[in-house]
């Protein structure tokens, strides 16, 4: 039995991925994508340009997400969580749905509004049990409190601080800290990777329904984003194995009943 007593904490950086990881490849493909400002199955003018708008927004929620939890500042990334799935929603419905690009653009489509008219749309990305349309209801309410700054925000910024094991029962005790300091609080940093690869494999196959008569048009591009999807669905499912994306209570805390 291992004496050391150390909070699981990692210095930034230690743990980051390099640029072959699928998640970086499939961000930078997207990237290359919105920033030829391609023209969706929607051929409007307005909606190549809303997509082009809303895809880079999602890219830069993506990547601010993510360098927010790898720097361990895992409050402000789960305060984004809800706005990457409202951004999600507004860009499926403008490359989607007609007539959604105009109603984004004059600010007539709220993403609520905007996961109702697309979900219907698509039949792969169903989650066990349950209509697309109603995952992504139960995916928003969950975040929906949490973009309002509760006690479980602050939450995701504490870790366990062992301090002595018992040395007849090995039980370990110890104190709560707050990480004002920021280093990475590996537990709350994997669960919140669990939700970026989960949304990043959604706006993938939303890509792929909404973009299809480019796609068919570019095989190699559409060979390259199949390839992507395959890679990203092995993580995601790693992830889904070991149910890595509850977010209540964070996950530093949830073994010790907090």
């Amino acid at each position: 039995m291992s004496n050391d007593l150390r909070p699981r904490l990692q210095a930034v950086g230690d743990d980051v991925v390099g640029p072959g990881n699928p998640v970086h490849r499939s961000i930078d493909w997207l990237a290359w994508l919105f920033g030829r400002e391609a023209q969706p199955n929607v051929n409007s003018e307005r909606a190549r340009s809303a997509a082009t708008g809303l895809g880079t927004h999602l890219l830069h929620l993506l990547r601010g997400f993510g360098m927010l939890n790898l720097n361990g500042y895992h409050s402000a990334a789960v305060r984004l969580l809800r706005p990457l799935e409202d951004a999600l929603d507004c860009f499926a419905a403008v490359v989607l749905v007609e007539g959604a690009a105009e109603a984004w653009s004059e600010g007539r489509l709220r993403a609520s509004d905007a996961a109702r008219v697309w979900t219907p749309l698509i039949d792969d990305l169903i989650a066990p049990g349950m209509s697309l349309g109603e995952y992504r209801r139960r995916l928003r309410d969950k975040f929906n409190d949490l973009a309002h700054c509760p006690p479980e925000v602050c939450a995701w910024n504490l870790y366990f601080n062992p301090e002595r094991r018992d040395p007849r029962t090995g039980a370990v005790s110890g104190s709560i800290k707050v990480n004002i300091h920021p280093q990475v609080i590996a537990k709350n940093a994997h669960a919140l990777d669990a939700h970026l690869v989960a949304h990043l494999l959604e706006l993938l196959h939303i890509v792929r329904h909404g973009y299809s008569s480019r796609l068919t048009a570019h095989r190699r591009e559409r060979d390259l984003l199949a390839d992507l999807i395959s890679a990203v669905t092995v993580i995601a499912e790693r992830h889904n194995e070991h149910q890595c994306q509850e977010v209540r209570p964070p996950a530093e805390l949830r073994d010790l009943g907090r």
